[in-house]
């Protein structure tokens, strides 16, 4: 499956919870946008998603994915960015991210839960106090991540209640998580951002105002 991506957006004047995003051939879509935000934990690099609840289709639609070590780039002596290791690309930084999806998305917003609390203490405080931090981010405290996002995942899943880029890093991920559910073993950083989404999702869902 391939995503197809608005090329901009723009708030609805009358509901700030509800993003007009503006395909070809003009076609305009509202959505409920939401990011989420797994941490870098040991060996496990962060990933962050940025994705939107369909309000006609009642669908969740992953539009951007995210890999990263830290919150600000990882420079080199000399001041270049790092090259990543595994394969092209550079080891940008969380806020390049979170930038770029204020502009194209209009949203600032992210989920976070299922982690420990010193992995928030971290990372939060790294945000927070980055000077390219925007004054509208909303980290979002999702409740029971760990507990219930195995369960949820399954159950989207099977009602098919997500979409995402196939054969991208998310999606092999999720493809991991699956065959490994009867072993009961671990998941890494991409399976716990979309645990994370969706759990958000139905923890604070859209809001209907003046409609």
């Amino acid at each position: 499956m391939i995503i197809n991506k608005p090329f901009t957006s723009d708030k609805d004047p009358q509901n700030h919870y509800t993003t007009n995003l503006h395909f070809v051939n003009g076609v305009v879509k509202r959505f409920y946008m939401r990011g989420s935000i797994a941490w870098p934990e040991g060996q496990k690099e962060g990933f962050a998603l940025m994705a939107g609840m369909d309000l006609t289709e009642n669908t969740v639609i992953v539009f951007e994915q995210f890999q990263f070590w830290m919150v600000a780039h990882w420079l080199n002596a000399d001041g270049t960015i790092h090259e990543r290791d595994d394969g092209p690309g550079y080891h940008l930084g969380l806020m390049q991210f979170i930038a770029d999806n204020i502009t194209k998305y209009r949203c600032c917003s992210y989920f976070r839960g299922g982690q420990h609390i010193d992995i928030w203490n971290r990372y939060g405080k790294e945000v927070y106090t980055n000077p390219q931090c925007p004054r509208s981010i909303e980290l979002i405290d999702v409740p029971y991540v760990s507990e219930n996002g195995p369960n949820l995942l399954l159950e989207k899943i099977n009602t098919a209640k997500f979409r995402m880029e196939n054969e991208s890093l998310l999606d092999k991920s999720v493809k991991q998580f699956v065959n490994m559910q009867a072993a009961n073993l671990d998941y890494d950083n991409a399976t716990l951002a979309l645990m994370t989404l969706l759990s958000g999702f139905d923890y604070t869902p859209w809001v209907k105002i003046g409609e």
